[in-house]
């Protein structure tokens, strides 16, 4: 199969660089997308993804709404995000959520500002530490896309609006299908059957494309790249792959999703569990 010429060539697994593929396509670049979804074996999708949702925002862009109804559906929660404490559950979406940040001493206008995006630092005190506004430090850390090596680091210019409405995806081999063939309406070219054999480097500090095995076969370059791949998914599926992309060295994840299964009875209370970090 013929490649077409592309600006930015993105290797996705489990539909990860559909929204950016997407958004670039409509920004004018020519992508291309190298899926390798089934070369990383048989997993469940819902053993690799989790359950992990969003919060409903003014900020989406068109692509990101749009892309949300082109994969496996959103269920939108009942309740609301919660956290599991010393004290008990504090359910962010409830009845019961004001009255408890209230008998926290929170005043009203730091409840409302979990409600939306806006930083809300006003609240942080060095010299007193956080005590029971931690939810309002959350908020700024969760939407960090680094890590925060201490307290007194810089909080994000945003937050994530924790008591807003919460859902979450359940993924599918037959959503990421359906995201596919979006990928593929709107222009984007898409190989789901090709193997990525070596990288094709320009000189010792710069790779600059690819040797390809299946659909696409012989060296491909591209002035960008993508790979959206962990080192341990890397390691997993290629071995000279990794050792030329990391060092030889796998990165460690300070958090993991783990699934374990469970039955709970069939009765009302279950119904409405919240949902718990």
């Amino acid at each position: 199969m013929e490649l077409r010429s592309a600006d930015v060539t993105i290797v996705s697994i489990r539909g990860r660089g559909h929204g950016l593929a997407a958004e670039l396509k409509r920004r004018g670049l020519e992508v291309t997308v190298i899926d390798l979804t089934s070369q990383l074996g048989l997993w469940p999708a819902e053993d690799q993804e989790g359950p992990f949702g969003f919060f409903k925002s003014e900020n989406f862009s068109t692509t990101f709404l749009e892309s949300l109804h082109e994969e496996d559906p959103y269920q939108q929660l009942e309740r609301g995000f919660t956290f599991w404490t010393a004290q008990g559950p504090l359910e962010l979406k409830g009845p019961v959520t004001r009255y408890l940040l209230l008998k926290w001493g929170w005043k009203e206008e730091w409840i409302g500002a979990l409600s939306h995006e806006k930083p809300s630092l006003q609240f942080f005190d060095h010299a007193r530490g956080l005590g029971t506004l931690w939810p309002m430090a959350m908020a700024h850390v969760l939407a960090k896309t680094y890590d925060l090596k201490t307290v007194e680091a810089p909080l994000a210019e945003r937050k994530l609006p924790l008591t807003a409405d919460f859902s979450v995806r359940f993924s599918t081999r037959q959503g990421l299908e359906k995201s596919i063939q979006w990928l593929i309406q709107m222009g984007i070219q898409v190989f789901s059957k090709t193997q990525i054999l070596d990288l094709s480097q320009e000189n010792l500090a710069r790779w600059d494309g690819f040797e390809f095995k299946g659909e696409l076969s012989g060296i491909q370059k591209s002035p960008r790249f993508v790979w959206t791949l962990t080192s341990e998914e890397t390691k997993f599926y290629s071995a000279k792959l990794f050792s030329k992309m990391y060092n030889d060295q796998v990165i460690e994840p300070l958090w993991c999703w783990v699934r374990y299964r469970g039955r709970l009875p069939d009765v009302p209370l279950v119904e409405c569990c919240p949902y718990i970090l």
